[in-house]
């Protein structure tokens, strides 16, 4: 089973959520991923000159899951608008320009059931609305 952490940047203080010791690459900006990457190969050799076969990236600090959701959850109107939005375009830009049948009624799944788990009531009706328009 793979090994979920949120790991803390010392340099940013921005969460970045690993799995298995590596960060996410849609999740972490390219800035901070290449520096943890870097961090990684800098660690592969132990002191006696043999390589390590498994390392940690450099600087990343360990922090209490349950605190960070008590700091950062819920999100406020903003925050939880301007992630949705995030999620949904990087959805859009992974999605295959040919899907198969299964995929395209797994997405039309989503968005039919999307607004009955939204946690913004007058978002949720705007949304409930503009998919009644839609039909």
């Amino acid at each position: 089973m793979a090994e979920e952490k949120v790991y803390v940047d010392p340099e940013t203080g921005t969460p970045i959520p690993m799995k298995d010791g590596k960060p996410c690459r849609v999740c972490v900006d390219f800035k901070t991923w290449a520096r943890l990457g870097k961090g990684k190969k800098e660690d592969n050799k132990t002191k006696d000159g043999t390589q390590q076969t498994e390392s940690k990236p450099k600087k990343i600090l360990t922090k209490d899951q349950d605190e960070w959701r008590r700091e950062n959850c819920p999100a406020d109107v903003k925050t939880l608008g301007r992630h949705t939005w995030t999620l949904l375009h990087t959805m859009a830009a992974y999605y295959p320009e040919k899907p198969d049948t299964q995929q395209q009624q797994s997405m039309k799944t989503f968005f039919e059931s999307f607004s009955e788990h939204y946690p913004c009531w007058f978002c949720k009706v705007s949304y409930e609305q503009k998919k009644k328009e839609k039909k």
